[in-house]
């Protein structure tokens, strides 16, 4: 059987360009952009001209759908069961299931989830978060350019970000935040940041910073980034520390650890976790999970 391919909205999306069985569905061209919406509103299965090469050879493999693939291609589904099989296409949700994503489940025969806490709301398999070692950090030297950085949305985190940011600057730390959604000039991203260059200035950080959604229990990409880069994180995720990987020399724990500590934890040298970082490498994680395991049965449809 060749790898599986993973489905995304977004080629150029984080660290997706650098594996390849990352794809998106379609062709990217304007003109294929415009049939897809022209479809999805029809609700008119997508010509099979404008789907991506490797899904058009239709040779024995399991395909594994994003969440947000699937809402932007979902078109897609009739021609992937004809040719590889229901029992060989899987639904990957990378976010928190809300009530509206939650129905893509209706579509597929097996479903899984990187967030332990929708896993057993919904009875569908937990499948941990992936990275790359393409970022790896061994042999490079980076200057320290900030104590703490976070990039990402709003999503209602905005408050807690301030608080957090005060916190730290009050007693003598540079922090890096940058919110879209937000109106607020000490936190506003103004222009898209490329996921790479991103990445370099993580290295450049000491920490992390990670805000869960309200409901969420999965830990997020920020997480991944600090496990793979060395880089301390600094989390409201309690549900953190039943991770394999969780050290709590390299996590701070807001609201649980006392903020008395984070100056100490913040200056104090990145801790080795033991953990072996090849269970979550992309291009392992992908190969060796039992993605076929993944039922979903009729009966859970109700929950």
């Amino acid at each position: 059987m060749d790898k599986p391919l993973f489905l995304v909205a977004d080629k150029n999306m984080y660290y997706y360009p650098h594996e390849e069985v990352c794809i998106c569905p379609i062709v990217p061209s304007f003109a294929n952009r415009v049939l897809r919406q022209v479809c999805r509103k029809t609700n008119q299965p997508f010509p099979e001209e404008m789907m991506h090469p490797l899904l058009r050879k239709g040779r024995e493999r399991i395909i594994i759908f994003t969440d947000f693939a699937f809402f932007d291609n979902f078109p897609i589904l009739p021609f992937l069961k004809r040719t590889y099989g229901q029992d060989h296409i899987i639904l990957y949700y990378m976010n928190h299931i809300s009530p509206k994503s939650a129905l893509y489940m209706q579509h597929f025969s097996k479903v899984c989830c990187f967030d332990r806490k929708d896993a057993e709301k919904y009875h569908i398999h937990y499948v941990p978060l992936p990275f790359t070692n393409y970022y790896n950090p061994e042999n490079t030297i980076v200057q320290i350019q900030q104590d703490a950085i976070f990039l990402g949305q709003n999503k209602g985190r905005e408050r807690k970000l301030l608080v957090l940011k005060k916190e730290l600057e009050a007693n003598g730390f540079h922090t890096r935040f940058m919110m879209t959604g937000t109106g607020n000039s000490e936190l506003c991203l103004k222009k898209k940041i490329p996921y790479d260059d991103y990445i370099q200035m993580v290295k450049s950080s000491r920490c992390v910073v990670e805000l869960m959604m309200e409901d969420q229990a999965g830990y997020t990409l920020r997480a991944m980034e600090a496990l793979f880069l060395r880089k301390k994180l600094i989390t409201d995720n309690v549900s953190v520390i039943h991770e394999p990987w969780y050290n709590k020399r390299n996590i701070f724990l807001l609201g649980k650890d006392g903020l008395e500590d984070l100056s100490a934890f913040i200056t104090t040298p990145y801790s080795d976790t033991g953990f072996d970082l090849h269970t979550l490498n992309f291009s392992e994680w992908i190969d060796t999970y039992d993605w076929k395991a993944s039922q979903y049965e009729d009966k859970d449809r109700s929950e």
